[in-house]
């Protein structure tokens, strides 16, 4: 088989691979079930409940939990870099703020957030 034919073979099986996909825009071309999405955002909704009592560690742990199955939730991503803020752990708060500008560089709120972590965390 040719170079040029073995990369059109390949190219045509990827893009059918990539197609197939179900697939939550946090995450694009993973596999996701209905019900895998559902755990992970009843996650999410724990840690909400945990953060407004004020149970950061909880939240952490929630939050994280979600972010396994949905690593690209920008929402989830910020509210945990805030719990994490709420707690002075400014590195993981500043890991949370990083990640978000690699999803969405263009992301103002956690830039500004990222400004005041790294700020703390030089303190």
């Amino acid at each position: 088989m040719t170079k040029k034919l073995s990369f059109a073979v390949f190219s045509v099986i990827l893009l059918a691979a990539l197609g197939s996909c179900i697939t939550h825009p946090d995450q694009p071309y993973r596999r996701l079930t209905g019900g895998a999405i559902r755990e992970a955002e009843a996650s999410f909704s724990r840690a909400r409940v945990y953060t407004a009592r004020g149970d950061f560690h909880r939240a952490i742990t929630e939050y994280t939990r979600g972010l396994s199955t949905l690593p690209n939730s920008v929402s989830a991503l910020t509210s945990r870099g805030m719990a994490h803020s709420a707690m002075a752990n400014w590195d993981m708060a500043i890991a949370d703020f990083s990640a978000i500008l690699v999803i969405d560089p263009n992301n103002g709120q956690a830039r500004e957030l990222l400004t005041v972590a790294e700020t703390m965390a030089g303190q």
